[in-house]
């Protein structure tokens, strides 16, 4: 039965740190808000197409980084606090337009940068006011909360950590637009606005967890929620390939075609390689482990967005020279390094996660590499590692090769396709870190699990423990041979039963 919407309600708290997570999705007005950002990643695109200068392509990233901010202050309110009222609906609405008003004014740098055409002035104008509807609604929020961390949630979205210095920085733009003569360092204004909330970020969370004052100060989100709405934003982001890819008119050649073709199988196989080790279980996901490397998840958020929506453009202009000679250097070399980046940014988050190695973090992941070559799973990852650098360094080239389009295109398909079987070989359960601090009995391998059955009565009593998140301890490569002697050694020389706990316990 439904019940009527009242005319204004205050914002609740979706939980209370300790408490379970309600199930909660994206809603009809967030999906319809969502594809604002799918004409504003063409639009970006379209810019950076139009001027491949230095200048050019860091106002890109600004204008990339504006609309990520401007999505991601929406999530991180919706993903804390629950509203439903009528006067809520209609301040969505009002920054639905202010939104769609912004993204209408992301236009070429030639424009952006002139003076007389007012687009740079429209383009701050409407971001200010973006900010200033997210000020009133954190006002809302905090005015009718009771607890601690409620209260201060409008001092930490105002404050060097929220919409507050990204108002500062639109009023210095505001001052260089109205009195520069020309408008080239737009792009420092654009990053002032968005960069300094999230290093100031990373030091404000840093001292909470050495303080424990993280429930003070912090309200919970819902992190399955997040989780979810990144994936659909990185789907908007793709969405920038596959529009380049159709909104190219046909030549009808042979070349035209096998671009397309290659094209089409490169980004089917850059989505694969992007989602093949993302992380979907909350209590495995980074942000659930600890905030500071949350925080550095959503750092390569931002680099994945400018990495993808540079990586369609240059579709467009593989197929705008599909039946042209060599491809300018300029040209491949926005196809080589966004593409390269894109891979690498996407495999490098994933260590971010639960990999085995927690509590010790990201850089104890490549220490362990590197003193784990020496068995088998170490080796075969180091190699993984190994190809995946190589796999960037070509792509890093690609200006050097001097190929058509059609040569990169194709080339372009097989390193994505290397790069998913890469991927795919990194997070098999018989090829991930991971397992090197894990018991026999818990690997998924068969062959590991032959091993586990030397010791059935340490399963038995581990099955009956409930799962308590305590780091395990490293395992040996497990024997091919099953047999055990008397002496309470198996015919390999590997200890058994106590002895192999006490042994692989020796080894951390």
């Amino acid at each position: 039965m439904r019940t009527a919407i009242p005319w204004y309600a205050p914002a609740k708290q979706i939980r209370q740190w300790g408490e379970p997570e309600p199930p909660r999705h994206t809603d009809h007005f967030g999906l319809f808000y969502d594809l604002t950002f799918v004409g504003g990643a063409y639009v970006a695109g379209l810019t950076l197409k139009s001027d491949l200068t230095t200048s050019g392509v860091l106002t890109f990233v600004g204008l990339v980084l504006l609309m990520r901010d401007a999505w991601i202050s929406n999530l991180m309110r919706q993903s804390q606090f629950q509203a439903h009222s009528l006067v809520h609906a209609v301040v969505d609405v009002i920054n639905l337009t202010l939104t769609m008003a912004m993204v209408l004014h992301m236009e070429s740098t030639k424009r952006l940068f002139d003076p007389n055409t007012n687009a740079a002035l429209a383009l701050i104008l409407t971001y200010s006011l973006i900010k200033l509807v997210e000020i009133l609604r954190a006002y809302d929020i905090s005015r009718n909360q009771t607890t601690s961390n409620g209260k201060n949630f409008f001092w930490r979205r105002v404050g060097l950590t929220g919409e507050g210095i990204s108002l500062l920085s639109m009023a210095a733009a505001l001052v260089f637009v109205l009195t520069a003569s020309t408008l080239e360092l737009l792009w420092v204004f654009l990053f002032a606005a968005t960069l300094p909330k999230l290093v100031a970020m990373f030091f404000v969370i840093k001292r909470a967890d050495h303080r424990g004052t993280r429930e003070r100060d912090f309200v919970p989100m819902s992190v399955r929620f997040v989780i979810h709405r990144n994936v659909e934003w990185a789907m908007l982001m793709l969405g920038e390939s596959v529009f380049s890819l159709l909104i190219v008119p046909a030549q009808h050649t042979l070349n035209f075609y096998v671009v397309f073709v290659t094209g089409c199988l490169t980004v089917s196989n850059v989505y694969v390689h992007h989602f093949v080790n993302y992380e979907t279980d909350p209590e495995r996901h980074c942000m659930r482990i600890k905030a500071l490397r949350g925080l550095i998840f959503e750092y390569t958020r931002v680099a994945v967005s400018v990495t993808l929506v540079a990586f369609g453009v240059s579709f467009k202009v593989l197929l705008e020279n599909a039946d042209k000679g060599t491809l300018k250097s300029k040209y491949a070399s926005l196809f080589g390094v966004s593409m390269g980046l894109s891979l690498f940014i996407a495999d490098v988050s994933a260590i971010l996660h639960d990999t085995g190695v927690e509590p010790k973090g990201f850089w104890a992941y490549w220490r362990t590499l590197l003193q784990k070559q020496d068995h088998p799973i170490g080796r075969r990852l180091g190699r993984v590692w190994l190809f995946k650098f190589a796999v960037v360094a070509i792509c890093f080239s690609f200006a050097s090769f001097e190929l058509s389009a059609v040569g990169l295109s194709l080339l372009a398909w097989g390193l994505t396709f290397m790069s998913v079987l890469l991927a795919v070989q990194q997070t098999h359960p018989c090829m991930d870190i991971a397992n090197l601090f894990r018991s026999p009995d818990q690997l998924a391998c068969p062959k590991a699990s032959k091993w586990a059955q030397l010791v059935p009565q340490q399963q038995e009593e581990r099955t009956k423990q409930p799962h308590t998140g305590v780091l395990a301890s490293p395992v040996l490569a497990p024997p091919t041979d099953q047999s055990t002697d008397n002496s309470g050694v198996n015919g390999h020389g590997a200890p058994a039963d106590a002895d192999l706990v006490a042994h692989r316990t020796s080894l951390v």
